[in-house]
């Protein structure tokens, strides 16, 4: 996503370049510019509940998105996925997380992200899920890498494995081996 920045830089840019005699093109925004909804607001006319604040991250099978449930003023983390459906096998193993957190969140631990909702959306021949959850804000791999920063002690180490352990313990008594472990 371009910032203002770098929205100004480009069009700089293009000023810049214009040849001689030639009219130079205006720094407003054409009209296409005001009438495109940003991807946010793509987002939010999805979810009309929830309120997209901003891009948290972006990977191969989509993005996740901080935003505040209207209704309760919460801040929930979405994730969407892209061609959810684009095959069989990638279908299913969807499907069957989803159904996995469902169940996680049903039965109730704090140490397991909660899942709140989920949405399929179609439009043309593009299916995309959204998947609402706990925002937790940050995530062990940025803890780790600034651990000097932070003044991350060998207390706290601890305390953040043996979350992850009780995490685990959990999962294994609801007969759920979690084959994806990582610190992002």
């Amino acid at each position: 996503m371009l910032t203002l920045f770098d929205k100004i830089s480009t069009l700089k840019d293009k000023l810049a370049d214009t040849p001689k005699g030639q009219p130079k093109q205006s720094l407003k925004p054409s009209k296409a510019d005001k009438t495109s909804p940003s991807p946010l607001q793509k987002a939010s006319s999805v979810l009309p509940g929830y309120e997209f604040l901003e891009l948290i991250d972006s990977g191969s099978l989509g993005k996740v998105y901080k935003a505040v449930k209207k209704s309760t003023g919460e801040v929930v983390a979405i994730k969407q996925i892209k061609d959810a459906f684009r095959n069989e096998e990638v279908a299913v193993q969807l499907v069957r997380e989803v159904q996995i957190l469902k169940k996680l969140t049903e039965i109730g631990s704090p140490h397991i992200t909660r899942i709140h909702d989920f949405k399929v959306s179609e439009k043309a021949d593009r299916v995309t899920l959204y998947i609402v959850m706990d925002y937790v804000g940050t995530n062990l791999l940025d803890v780790l890498d600034n651990s000097e920063a932070l003044g991350f002690t060998e207390e706290m180490a601890i305390k953040v494995l043996y979350g992850l352990l009780c995490s685990l313990k959990f999962m294994h008594e609801a007969n759920i081996v979690h084959r994806d472990i990582k610190p992002q």
